[in-house]
């Protein structure tokens, strides 16, 4: 799935590779449209369209709305198999259509989803799963939830110091957003303690200065 994505993201090369992919696939007696193959290949060309989308100064809307469309549809397929996990792509994808059109709640439930189903498929130290989860408490916190985003922050801490991802910047982010979580929810002392900590990581990452 990585590699139809093309070296660098590419979102031109990328489509033209999937769709020489699943035109392929179509023919091989022995793959067909229901196919790992296939099926990846079409959740790469929803990819590259919604990225054109977001990347485009004129007509991205309609970009947009047909990568949505596009999404949609292979949910079903998705949701419904394990050897082809594009959860967080996809259902990432449509959490980003929904953020953007202020439905938070919509946001939310296609980011749980990716991540339970990825974490369930490649578990929840994989790099895709912990950007998703980092979604997921995005939008949390936008909707002030939080106790729900500390949940969520307490796992993902957890996930990084187990896998000695301890100093990486997506941990003193994770540390610095559990630390305004306690603040929000009154939990002054732990707050502070929090923070604290969370200085203690930035600076050994970048030292004192």
């Amino acid at each position: 799935y990585d590699w139809l994505k093309g070296a660098g993201y590419d979102t031109v090369i990328s489509e033209r590779w999937a769709l020489v992919a699943e035109e392929s696939a179509l023919q091989c007696a022995t793959l067909g449209a229901g196919s790992r193959v296939a099926v990846e290949a079409r959740c790469v060309q929803a990819w590259a369209l919604a990225r054109r989308a977001a990347e485009s100064r004129d007509g991205g809307a309609g970009l947009a709305a047909e990568a949505r469309s596009r999404l949609v549809a292979l949910l079903p397929v998705i949701e419904a198999r394990d050897d082809v996990d594009a959860a967080s792509d996809c259902l990432g994808a449509l959490g980003e259509f929904a953020e953007a059109e202020g439905d938070l709640e919509l946001a939310i439930d296609y980011y749980r989803r990716a991540v339970a189903r990825s974490t369930r498929i490649n578990g929840a130290a994989d790099e895709h799963v912990v950007q998703t989860r980092s979604y997921l408490v995005d939008s949390l916190r936008k909707r002030e939830r939080w106790t729900e985003a500390l949940v969520e922050l307490d796992a993902l801490l957890l996930v990084q110091r187990e896998h000695d991802r301890g100093f990486s910047a997506w941990t003193i982010r994770f540390a610095m957003q559990r630390g305004e979580a306690l603040l929000r929810l009154g939990r002054l002392d732990e707050a502070v303690r929090q923070l604290v900590e969370t200085d203690e990581l930035v600076r050994d990452r970048i030292g004192p200065n």
